[in-house]
């Protein structure tokens, strides 16, 4: 599932040099910050991080994980990313302005949601040190998601602080670029479909067969919640005609259903079942395209 995931799954992944954010709020295009003093001897000897990101981790039951992400960005620009997965299926939680996030605490009152007050402890703690220093969270976390995801609530929980930026120093981060090599084997194809926020995508690779399903909802100015699967395929849930201008697709559970692609449209009655969701969410019609191995694009 590799390919298809860095391409079309925006799961949040962290970096020491790179943070790719799976939401048009990524960080990448908040640009630094400098704190006041930054330019004085003493003050980078004991420099608070210009840029950190804390991560810590939980089980849950039903075999559901909780990984809770904060992010220390510009000014009034702090961030906190609840994740909460099962198997090969994920919904994140994306918080702006609420959160405030400093060298080793988290706060955050989330409305519904819940509310987080954690301190990160790690001795020397106040002098700041570039990468990943793991430690212990202790204070309060309490997050209740939408129905048929448990509620995630603890008062201590294992984690990382990562640290790209010391004293005024801020390292670049942009989006990363993922461009799956191209071949020359015509078998080899990349189908996407999008319609009302959602986006599906097939490819057929050295690697395999895999299917991928992304939906995207902003609830309010403040909130973007990402919901996505991904899931291998036998070689006959993915059939294209030799020229590319046709294909079917039949994927397994937790997609439902077939899609069959000409003429730009994907019809039929193909549908995912995502977390969060009572409903599986319809695939078609939709807008689609069909090509070599590549990125996924929206029509």
């Amino acid at each position: 599932m590799a390919a298809l995931a860095v391409t079309l799954l925006c799961v949040l992944t962290l970096g020491l040099a790179v943070v790719v954010a799976g939401s048009p709020a990524a960080i990448g295009e908040r640009g630094p910050a400098t704190p006041p003093g930054a330019d004085s001897p003493s003050h980078r000897a004991v420099a608070e991080p210009t840029f950190s990101v804390f991560d810590a981790r939980l089980r849950l039951p039903h075999r559901f994980r909780f990984e809770l992400q904060a992010i220390n960005g510009r000014r009034d620009k702090d961030r906190v990313i609840a994740t909460f997965s099962r198997r090969l299926s994920t919904v994140s939680y994306d918080f702006a302005n609420r959160p405030r996030v400093s060298g080793s605490r988290i706060r955050a009152n989330l409305g519904r949601y819940g509310r987080i007050h954690l301190r990160f402890r790690r001795p020397n703690l106040d002098t700041c040190r570039q990468g990943t220093l793991p430690g212990i969270f202790r204070g309060q976390v309490r997050f209740t998601p939408e129905q048929g995801i448990p509620r995630a609530s603890a008062r201590r929980l294992e984690g990382d602080r990562i640290v790209t930026g010391c004293g005024g120093s801020h390292a670049e981060r942009t989006h990363g670029s993922h461009q799956a090599a191209s071949s020359a084997n015509s078998g080899f194809s990349t189908l996407t479909a999008c319609r009302d926020g959602v986006v599906y995508a097939a490819d057929r690779s050295q690697s395999g067969v895999e299917h991928g399903a992304e939906e995207t909802e902003s609830p309010t100015e403040n909130l973007v919640i990402t919901r996505n699967t991904g899931i291998g395929g036998s070689e006959a849930s993915y059939v294209t005609s030799s020229d590319l201008t046709e294909a079917t697709v039949s994927p397994g559970l937790p997609f439902s259903g077939q899609g069959t692609y000409e003429g730009g449209v994907l019809s039929g009655d193909l549908s995912v079942s995502l977390l969060g969701l009572r409903e599986p969410v319809p695939l078609t019609p939709s807008a689609a395209q069909l090509g070599p191995l590549g990125v996924h694009r929206c029509p």
